[in-house]
Protein backbone atom coordinates (compact mmCIF):
# COMPACT_ATOMS: atom_id res chain seq x y z
CA UNK A 1 0.00 0.00 0.00
CA UNK A 2 0.94 3.58 -0.40
CA UNK A 3 1.54 6.00 2.27
CA UNK A 4 0.05 9.71 2.62
CA UNK A 5 1.31 12.14 4.72
CA UNK A 6 -1.19 14.34 6.56
CA UNK A 7 -0.39 17.96 6.45
CA UNK A 8 -1.52 21.39 6.42
CA UNK A 9 -0.55 23.73 3.56
CA UNK A 10 -1.49 27.14 4.09
CA UNK A 11 -0.80 26.70 7.83
CA UNK A 12 0.77 29.49 9.76
CA UNK A 13 1.99 27.56 12.54
CA UNK A 14 5.12 25.68 12.43
CA UNK A 15 3.64 23.41 15.14
CA UNK A 16 1.49 21.26 12.39
CA UNK A 17 4.99 21.11 10.24
CA UNK A 18 6.31 19.77 13.30
CA UNK A 19 3.45 17.37 13.72
CA UNK A 20 3.66 16.09 9.96
CA UNK A 21 7.52 15.45 10.39
CA UNK A 22 7.06 13.49 13.30
CA UNK A 23 4.52 11.41 11.48
CA UNK A 24 6.98 11.07 8.03
CA UNK A 25 9.40 9.29 10.27
CA UNK A 26 7.23 6.69 10.33
CA UNK A 27 6.72 5.95 6.90
CA UNK A 28 9.22 4.07 4.74
CA UNK A 29 8.01 6.07 1.70
CA UNK A 30 5.57 9.50 1.20
CA UNK A 31 3.58 8.88 -1.95
CA UNK A 32 1.19 11.90 -1.48
CA UNK A 33 1.08 14.92 0.48
CA UNK A 34 -2.61 15.13 2.24
CA UNK A 35 -4.01 18.46 3.49
CA UNK A 36 -5.67 17.72 6.40
CA UNK A 37 -8.41 20.67 5.16
CA UNK A 38 -8.98 19.14 2.27
CA UNK A 39 -9.67 15.46 3.28
CA UNK A 40 -12.92 14.58 1.97
CA UNK A 41 -11.25 15.65 -2.05
CA UNK A 42 -8.89 13.19 -1.83
CA UNK A 43 -7.96 11.09 -4.81
CA UNK A 44 -4.98 8.43 -5.58
CA UNK A 45 -3.68 7.98 -8.96
CA UNK A 46 -4.08 4.67 -9.35
CA UNK A 47 -7.86 4.25 -7.73
CA UNK A 48 -6.33 2.40 -4.71
CA UNK A 49 -6.73 3.36 -0.57
CA UNK A 50 -3.47 5.16 0.75
CA UNK A 51 -2.00 4.68 4.56
CA UNK A 52 -2.43 7.60 6.30
CA UNK A 53 -1.54 8.21 9.89
CA UNK A 54 -4.40 10.81 11.14
CA UNK A 55 -2.68 12.57 13.74
CA UNK A 56 -3.71 16.45 13.61
CA UNK A 57 -6.17 19.19 14.93
CA UNK A 58 -9.39 17.86 13.23
CA UNK A 59 -10.40 20.15 11.49
CA UNK A 60 -10.99 24.26 10.31
CA UNK A 61 -13.34 23.58 7.71
CA UNK A 62 -15.45 21.09 9.10
CA UNK A 63 -17.55 20.86 6.70
CA UNK A 64 -14.91 18.61 4.81
CA UNK A 65 -15.59 15.78 6.97
CA UNK A 66 -15.92 12.88 6.67
CA UNK A 67 -12.66 11.30 4.59
CA UNK A 68 -12.57 10.23 1.59
CA UNK A 69 -12.69 6.54 0.44
CA UNK A 70 -8.92 6.48 -0.72
CA UNK A 71 -7.58 6.86 2.68
CA UNK A 72 -7.15 4.23 4.67
CA UNK A 73 -6.70 5.58 8.11
CA UNK A 74 -5.00 5.04 11.46
CA UNK A 75 -6.41 7.26 14.40
CA UNK A 76 -3.84 8.74 16.97
CA UNK A 77 -3.13 12.37 18.06
CA UNK A 78 -6.73 13.24 17.31
CA UNK A 79 -7.34 16.97 18.68
CA UNK A 80 -11.00 18.45 18.16
CA UNK A 81 -11.85 22.11 19.05
CA UNK A 82 -15.28 24.13 18.05
CA UNK A 83 -13.98 27.10 17.59
CA UNK A 84 -12.96 29.66 15.23
CA UNK A 85 -14.42 28.30 11.56
CA UNK A 86 -16.41 26.00 13.49
CA UNK A 87 -19.02 28.87 14.08
CA UNK A 88 -19.73 30.39 10.49
CA UNK A 89 -22.82 30.12 9.03
CA UNK A 90 -23.41 26.91 7.50
CA UNK A 91 -20.58 24.78 9.30
CA UNK A 92 -22.03 21.69 11.95
CA UNK A 93 -20.91 23.44 14.97
CA UNK A 94 -19.43 22.07 18.47
CA UNK A 95 -18.93 18.30 17.35
CA UNK A 96 -22.20 17.58 15.30
CA UNK A 97 -19.93 16.75 12.59
CA UNK A 98 -18.49 14.11 14.47
CA UNK A 99 -21.67 12.66 14.52
CA UNK A 100 -24.14 10.67 12.39
CA UNK A 101 -21.78 9.91 8.84
CA UNK A 102 -18.80 11.31 10.01
CA UNK A 103 -18.84 9.29 14.03
CA UNK A 104 -20.23 6.60 15.43
CA UNK A 105 -22.65 5.37 12.77
CA UNK A 106 -20.44 5.95 10.20
CA UNK A 107 -16.52 7.09 10.02
CA UNK A 108 -15.35 7.13 13.67
CA UNK A 109 -17.29 3.63 14.27
CA UNK A 110 -16.04 2.00 11.12
CA UNK A 111 -12.32 3.35 11.83
CA UNK A 112 -11.87 3.57 15.32
CA UNK A 113 -11.01 3.41 18.31
CA UNK A 114 -9.56 7.04 18.38
CA UNK A 115 -6.17 7.37 19.69
CA UNK A 116 -6.84 11.14 21.33
CA UNK A 117 -4.34 14.11 21.46
CA UNK A 118 -6.04 15.16 24.78
CA UNK A 119 -8.67 14.32 27.83
CA UNK A 120 -10.86 17.12 26.25
CA UNK A 121 -11.20 15.26 22.64
CA UNK A 122 -11.27 11.45 23.99
CA UNK A 123 -14.57 12.45 26.70
CA UNK A 124 -16.15 14.70 23.94
CA UNK A 125 -15.96 11.51 21.54
CA UNK A 126 -17.34 9.18 24.06
CA UNK A 127 -20.32 11.27 24.55
CA UNK A 128 -21.30 10.95 21.25
CA UNK A 129 -20.80 7.20 21.54
CA UNK A 130 -17.47 6.98 19.80
CA UNK A 131 -14.66 4.61 21.00
CA UNK A 132 -12.05 7.18 21.72
CA UNK A 133 -8.82 6.36 23.91
CA UNK A 134 -6.15 8.48 24.79
CA UNK A 135 -2.93 8.16 22.57
CA UNK A 136 -0.82 11.29 22.93
CA UNK A 137 0.67 13.29 20.63
CA UNK A 138 2.44 12.21 17.58
CA UNK A 139 5.05 14.96 18.92
CA UNK A 140 6.06 12.85 21.93
CA UNK A 141 7.55 10.23 19.26
CA UNK A 142 10.47 12.65 17.81
CA UNK A 143 13.88 11.41 18.55
CA UNK A 144 16.10 13.22 19.50
CA UNK A 145 18.60 15.49 16.91
CA UNK A 146 22.07 15.73 16.46
CA UNK A 147 23.80 17.26 19.12
CA UNK A 148 26.27 19.66 18.63
CA UNK A 149 28.63 22.05 21.05
CA UNK A 150 27.55 25.32 20.08
CA UNK A 151 30.12 27.93 20.22
CA UNK A 152 28.20 29.46 23.21
CA UNK A 153 25.68 28.52 25.43
CA UNK A 154 22.52 29.37 25.09
CA UNK A 155 18.71 29.43 26.06
CA UNK A 156 15.82 29.33 23.58
CA UNK A 157 12.33 31.39 24.05
CA UNK A 158 9.52 30.65 21.60
CA UNK A 159 6.80 32.78 21.87
CA UNK A 160 7.04 33.80 25.38
CA UNK A 161 5.41 36.74 27.02
CA UNK A 162 7.56 40.04 26.99
CA UNK A 163 7.99 40.19 30.71
CA UNK A 164 9.55 36.35 30.60
CA UNK A 165 12.10 37.44 28.17
CA UNK A 166 13.26 40.46 29.79
CA UNK A 167 13.86 38.41 33.68
CA UNK A 168 15.70 35.67 31.31
CA UNK A 169 17.87 38.47 30.04
CA UNK A 170 17.84 40.27 33.32
CA UNK A 171 19.22 36.61 34.95
CA UNK A 172 21.41 35.99 32.00
CA UNK A 173 23.01 39.73 31.70
CA UNK A 174 26.48 38.29 33.97
CA UNK A 175 26.92 35.32 32.41
CA UNK A 176 28.04 33.91 28.82
CA UNK A 177 24.89 32.40 28.25
CA UNK A 178 22.98 33.55 25.06
CA UNK A 179 19.32 33.61 24.46
CA UNK A 180 18.22 32.59 21.13
CA UNK A 181 14.61 34.41 20.85
CA UNK A 182 12.45 32.64 18.37
CA UNK A 183 8.97 31.63 17.15
CA UNK A 184 6.20 29.47 15.68
CA UNK A 185 4.44 32.22 13.73
CA UNK A 186 5.03 31.40 9.69
CA UNK A 187 4.19 33.46 6.70
CA UNK A 188 1.71 31.50 5.21
CA UNK A 189 2.35 32.57 1.97
CA UNK A 190 6.16 32.14 1.89
CA UNK A 191 5.88 28.58 3.52
CA UNK A 192 3.10 27.60 1.22
CA UNK A 193 5.11 27.82 -1.58
CA UNK A 194 8.23 25.47 -0.16
CA UNK A 195 8.29 22.22 -1.25
CA UNK A 196 7.34 19.32 1.66
CA UNK A 197 11.55 18.39 1.99
CA UNK A 198 12.06 22.23 2.61
CA UNK A 199 9.93 22.24 5.21
CA UNK A 200 10.68 19.50 6.71
CA UNK A 201 14.12 20.47 6.75
CA UNK A 202 13.15 24.47 8.71
CA UNK A 203 11.40 22.21 11.16
CA UNK A 204 14.88 19.87 11.75
CA UNK A 205 16.45 23.20 11.98
CA UNK A 206 14.68 24.45 14.67
CA UNK A 207 14.47 21.19 16.12
CA UNK A 208 18.39 21.07 15.87
CA UNK A 209 18.32 24.62 18.15
CA UNK A 210 16.28 23.15 20.84
CA UNK A 211 17.97 20.15 20.94
CA UNK A 212 21.73 22.26 21.87
CA UNK A 213 19.89 24.51 24.04
CA UNK A 214 20.37 24.63 28.29
CA UNK A 215 16.70 25.00 28.64
CA UNK A 216 13.92 26.16 26.75
CA UNK A 217 11.44 28.34 27.53
CA UNK A 218 8.19 28.38 25.41
CA UNK A 219 4.68 28.90 25.35
CA UNK A 220 3.74 26.43 22.89
CA UNK A 221 3.00 22.91 22.84
CA UNK A 222 4.32 21.85 19.76
CA UNK A 223 7.76 23.05 20.87
CA UNK A 224 7.56 21.50 24.77
CA UNK A 225 6.41 18.42 23.88
CA UNK A 226 9.09 17.83 21.10
CA UNK A 227 11.52 19.21 23.63
CA UNK A 228 10.38 16.56 26.52
CA UNK A 229 10.54 13.77 23.54
CA UNK A 230 14.24 15.01 23.22
CA UNK A 231 15.47 15.14 26.65
CA UNK A 232 15.72 19.08 26.31
CA UNK A 233 15.22 20.93 29.86
CA UNK A 234 11.78 22.58 29.33
CA UNK A 235 9.56 25.44 31.06
CA UNK A 236 6.31 26.27 29.82
CA UNK A 237 5.51 29.55 31.09
CA UNK A 238 1.90 29.92 29.73
CA UNK A 239 -1.16 32.68 31.46
CA UNK A 240 -3.49 29.79 31.76
CA UNK A 241 -2.82 25.77 33.35
CA UNK A 242 -6.78 25.04 32.06
CA UNK A 243 -6.06 24.48 28.41
CA UNK A 244 -7.84 21.76 27.29
CA UNK A 245 -4.97 21.29 24.82
CA UNK A 246 -2.40 21.21 27.43
CA UNK A 247 -3.81 18.88 29.98
CA UNK A 248 -2.81 15.71 30.39
CA UNK A 249 0.72 17.26 29.84
CA UNK A 250 0.84 20.12 33.02
CA UNK A 251 1.75 17.65 34.80
CA UNK A 252 4.57 15.92 32.29
CA UNK A 253 5.96 19.25 32.11
CA UNK A 254 7.50 22.03 34.64
CA UNK A 255 5.10 24.74 34.12
CA UNK A 256 3.69 27.91 35.51
CA UNK A 257 2.18 31.42 34.72
CA UNK A 258 4.37 33.94 33.51
CA UNK A 259 3.71 36.43 36.92
CA UNK A 260 5.19 33.51 38.86
CA UNK A 261 8.44 33.17 36.58
CA UNK A 262 8.99 36.89 36.87
CA UNK A 263 8.15 37.47 40.14
CA UNK A 264 10.62 34.33 41.38
CA UNK A 265 7.00 32.52 43.13
CA UNK A 266 8.01 29.68 40.57
CA UNK A 267 11.46 28.65 40.80
CA UNK A 268 13.26 27.60 37.76
CA UNK A 269 17.45 27.65 37.47
CA UNK A 270 17.69 28.14 33.89
CA UNK A 271 21.18 27.99 34.18
CA UNK A 272 20.84 24.40 36.08
CA UNK A 273 17.59 23.66 34.77
CA UNK A 274 16.13 19.75 36.09
CA UNK A 275 16.05 17.39 33.49
CA UNK A 276 12.09 16.40 32.54
CA UNK A 277 10.27 14.31 34.21
CA UNK A 278 9.89 10.48 32.56
CA UNK A 279 6.22 10.98 33.09
CA UNK A 280 5.50 10.79 29.58
CA UNK A 281 7.39 7.84 28.68
CA UNK A 282 5.03 4.94 28.66
CA UNK A 283 2.75 6.81 26.69
CA UNK A 284 5.56 8.19 23.82
CA UNK A 285 6.53 4.25 24.03
CA UNK A 286 2.81 2.74 23.39
CA UNK A 287 2.18 5.24 20.79
CA UNK A 288 5.82 4.45 18.90
CA UNK A 289 4.76 0.67 19.14
CA UNK A 290 1.30 1.81 17.98
CA UNK A 291 2.31 3.71 14.60
CA UNK A 292 4.69 1.43 13.58
CA UNK A 293 2.88 -1.62 13.71
CA UNK A 294 0.20 0.03 11.88
CA UNK A 295 3.19 1.28 9.47
CA UNK A 296 4.07 -2.21 8.68
CA UNK A 297 0.73 -3.82 8.93
CA UNK A 298 -0.57 -2.17 5.73
CA UNK A 299 2.96 -2.27 3.97
CA UNK A 300 2.16 -5.41 1.72
CA UNK A 301 -1.14 -4.57 1.62
CA UNK A 302 -2.74 -4.51 -2.87
CA UNK A 303 -6.20 -4.15 -2.39
CA UNK A 304 -8.91 -1.84 -4.59
CA UNK A 305 -10.89 1.05 -2.12
CA UNK A 306 -13.89 -1.03 -2.11
CA UNK A 307 -11.96 -4.41 -1.15
CA UNK A 308 -10.61 -2.39 2.33
CA UNK A 309 -13.40 0.62 2.54
CA UNK A 310 -15.30 -0.33 6.01
CA UNK A 311 -17.63 2.94 5.63
CA UNK A 312 -21.61 1.60 6.53
CA UNK A 313 -22.55 4.55 3.87
CA UNK A 314 -22.52 5.06 0.25
CA UNK A 315 -20.89 7.87 -1.84
CA UNK A 316 -23.90 9.25 -2.27
CA UNK A 317 -25.50 9.11 0.98
CA UNK A 318 -22.17 10.82 2.36
CA UNK A 319 -22.82 13.71 -0.35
Amino acid sequence: MKYGLLMHGPTTNLGDDIQSYAISQFLPHIDYLIDREKINSFVSDDGKPVATVMAAWWMWNKWNWPPSKYIYPYFVGFHYSDNDKAKQAGCPVDYMYLTGIGGKEGYLGAYGPVGCRDYFTRDKLREVGVEAEFSGCITLTLPQQKKMKPEKRYVCLVDVAVKVEKKVREILKNTDVEVKVLTHDLNQKKNQKLTWKERAENVQKILTIYQNAECVLTRRLHCALPCLAMGVPTLLTIHTLESIRFIPYYDWLYCCKPDDFVTGKYEYDILNPPQNKPDYLETRNKLIQSVQAFVNEVRDIDVSVDEINKMPYSETEIE
